[in-house]
């Protein structure tokens, strides 16, 4: 994941401004660098869709997270999408306060080369990285202090929760860490959810609850009675030895 700095970032165009229902009147804009790229974005993904994808994503976010409650939420009222011409996509940090962002950039040409050229299949990648990304914007990162290994999983377990896949696709007990991040992460933080009874949004709420403050290690035994290392070698040791592993799927 990439994370761009910056002081000020002059958007030629706001495409949108959409408030969303039940999500405490945040308004959702999508941004674009240029004219042209406006055009082709509109042409590929649709302003509609996209607006409407950065609102279904946020109430996904609420649910995973069980924050019904305004008060348990970040406060932000305005969330940015900022497409621009390059290939790739990250969040843009705000110097002022680097631990926290409501704004992240999706590169026009990122989800132009998928595997199908089809609208669907574009549109599926685009949600994808929304929900990805949106997992950084309303998720808390203990001040600052949580690995970014965790971050990037929670944002990957989102994105799979919510149904568009995995883009890495490791296999389940892959990975050198249970910070490695990505996918690998996800996968560790499904295998913990289900320690849970049961639930994999249940732990992965409270987690993410106990992280409004700070971050400690110590978060997983309080929670599942375990250290983290511990975990993670029984989570290894649950992989057969033909490799595969079935995750807990809710």
């Amino acid at each position: 994941m990439a994370t761009f700095h910056h002081h000020s970032f002059n958007l030629s165009i706001i495409l949108v401004t959409l408030s969303a229902a039940g999500t405490a009147a945040v308004k959702f804009h999508i941004a674009a660098t240029t004219p042209a790229i406006r055009s082709t974005f509109n042409r590929r993904i649709g302003i509609r869709y996209a607006t409407q994808t950065m609102t279904t994503a946020s109430s996904f976010l609420f649910k995973t997270f069980n924050q019904r409650d305004v008060a348990d939420r970040k406060p932000f009222r305005n969330v940015t999408v900022t497409i621009d011409n390059s290939a790739d996509h990250g969040l843009v940090v705000n110097n002022k306060n680097a631990t926290e962002t409501n704004e992240f950039r999706i590169g026009v040409n990122c989800f132009s080369n998928v595997s199908s050229s089809t609208t669907a299949a574009r549109r599926r990648e685009f949600s994808g990285l929304v929900y990805h990304y949106m997992t950084y914007v309303w998720g808390w990162n203990g001040g600052g202090k949580a690995p970014a290994g965790l971050m990037s999983g929670t944002a990957d377990y989102v994105r799979w929760k919510a149904g568009f896949g995995l883009p890495e696709k490791a296999a389940g007990g892959a990975g050198e860490r249970w910070d490695q991040g990505d996918d690998v992460t996800a996968r560790f933080l499904d295998y913990c959810g289900g320690l849970k009874n049961g639930t994999t949004r249940s732990f992965v709420a409270e987690m993410n609850k106990l992280m409004k403050d700070g971050y400690s290690d110590g978060y997983f035994k309080q929670l599942l009675g375990k250290s983290v290392g511990d975990l993670w070698r029984e989570y290894k040791n649950a992989v057969g030895k033909d490799g595969r592993f079935e995750p807990i799927l809710h």
